[in-house]
């Protein structure tokens, strides 16, 4: 017997929609509730799911589950960078960092010590990882977090969350960044370590998106440019903290957005 699944999308078009899969011994049952365009409530919310769980308690069934109506990719208008595609592009940045900074006089440490690469939390993380086993020199690795978006994807006020937790003073510097789109953060985050005094300072970015630039920044690896203004999620990168982990860069239907 496979279990009850209770399938429940709640998104920011204000429309609930509510699917509840029942299977038993005796077959396959579907029931469908749709509440479109209504302005649904908490509270509103946490009734019809009281109603469902007490529905539920008096079925003889598995316990249930709760599960997005869609997978991921169903979610997906359409595929930018395939995973593979990301992959190729990675290994070829990683090649191009280890020959900069091992043949071509970028590695200005007068100490030789490796290569400090400073992933930008949250959305670089997946980027930083493969990257890091793209190089094939020395590196060492830090992290800073720092808040420009939030849920509205609107530029505002732009400030630091996490610090790095060693001194940068005099080595080999390399910010590793998803996105740079406006500059603001990435402008930020260069005259912050740039204070700090560094023997050098490169920024490395998954994608470029000149279409919102407002202030100019000069970047050393970009590995995609967007051609055209999009809002995109994947390969670490979010809408509204979810996505992170699908596995190419996308863009989500506008139902979702």
């Amino acid at each position: 017997m496979n279990p009850r699944t209770i399938y429940i999308a709640y998104g920011s078009n204000c429309e609930l929609e509510t699917q509840i899969l029942l299977s038993g011994d005796l077959g396959y049952i579907k029931a469908e509730e749709k509440l479109k365009k209504l302005q649904v409530d908490i509270g509103e919310v946490e009734r019809i799911l009281k109603a469902l769980i007490k529905f539920l308690e008096n079925k003889p069934l598995n316990p249930f589950y709760l599960y997005w109506e869609k997978t991921m990719h169903e979610r997906m208008e359409r595929i930018l960078f395939t995973a593979e595609t990301i992959q190729r592009r990675v290994q070829d940045i990683g090649k191009a960092i280890s020959s900069d900074y091992q043949a071509t006089g970028a590695a200005k440490d007068r100490e030789g010590r490796p290569l400090i690469a400073v992933c930008i939390l949250q959305g670089a993380v997946m980027f930083m990882a493969d990257l890091m086993r793209a190089i094939e020199i020395p590196v060492e690795y830090d992290f800073m977090s720092i808040s420009s978006y939030g849920n509205s994807t609107s530029p505002g006020a732009v400030r630091l969350l996490q610090d790095l937790s060693h001194p940068i003073t005099g080595r080999d510097v390399l910010v590793v960044e998803d996105i740079i789109d406006t500059g603001f953060t990435a402008n930020y985050i260069k005259r912050g370590l740039l204070a700090r005094n560094p023997a050098s300072f490169r920024i490395c970015t998954l994608l470029d998106k000149p279409f919102r630039r407002e202030e100019a920044i000069k970047m050393d690896y970009v590995g995609f440019f967007l051609e055209e203004d999009l809002f995109v999620v994947g390969y670490g990168m979010d809408y509204a903290g979810i996505y992170r982990n699908f596995p190419h860069i996308a863009l989500l239907k506008p139902e979702y957005r």
